[in-house]
């Protein structure tokens, strides 16, 4: 059989069948043109985290009207024992930390039912136990975004967490996170990842724009 191999392409425009108009990849492999429309999900952030940082911080320039559904992918390493997973969201590029504005509910794989659950936080957490910092540890996650703009609904999450607690033991939760219905009106442009105690050590970060 025989194969095409091709060690380097220019930026080009690119036709499908059913369009009139070609998409364009640049040369850092973004999009653009109505031929983007054909995809369901665009990656707008592939993110290194190579030295200690106290936050991690997706702005307006990737969580914005564009989409009203994201999907987050994060892998990261603490500084040091035993923190939790926080995040907030961002609404007129400042942290949207009402009182009482965020809930959330974990649920274990391994047991099943609800293992922690709070509505009484103006932070979102994402784990049940404190996360390990040795190496090979850390946490990894999976989170749908939704109703970013949509100010008919609350913003919330959905997704799945697997990390290594201090002990060593392997842990995978489920999750569901959402802000008060007293917000809903409210648009969010950004959001943060940080550990409650300690800097993030290292770690990736992904986010996709998924269409309408």
């Amino acid at each position: 059989m025989s194969k095409l191999v091709v060690t380097n392409i220019e930026t080009q425009n690119i036709k499908f069948d059913s369009d009139t108009t070609a998409f364009t990849i640049s040369n850092t492999g973004s999009l653009s043109g109505s031929g983007v429309d054909n995809f369901a999900m665009v990656k707008l952030l592939n993110a290194t985290i190579s030295s200690a940082v106290s936050e991690y911080v997706i702005d307006s320039t990737h969580i914005n009207s564009t989409y009203d559904k994201y999907q987050l992918l994060f892998s990261l390493m603490p500084a040091s024992d035993g923190p939790d997973l926080f995040y907030e969201w961002y609404t007129g590029g400042s942290v949207f930390a009402e009182s009482a504005s965020y809930g959330w509910e974990v649920m274990p794989q391994d047991t099943g039912g609800i293992a922690h659950s709070d509505s009484s936080q103006n932070y979102g957490r994402t784990n049940r136990y404190g996360i390990g910092s040795a190496s090979g540890e850390g946490i990894q996650g999976s989170y749908l975004m939704m109703n970013v703009n949509d100010t008919n609904f609350p913003v919330s999450m959905c997704g799945r967490n697997n990390y290594y607690g201090t002990s060593g033991v392997h842990y995978s939760d489920m999750s569901m996170h959402g802000v008060s219905p007293a917000y809903r009106a409210t648009v969010m442009n950004g959001f943060r990842l940080r550990f409650s105690s300690g800097n993030i050590a290292s770690g990736t970060v992904q986010l996709y724009g998924i269409k309408q």
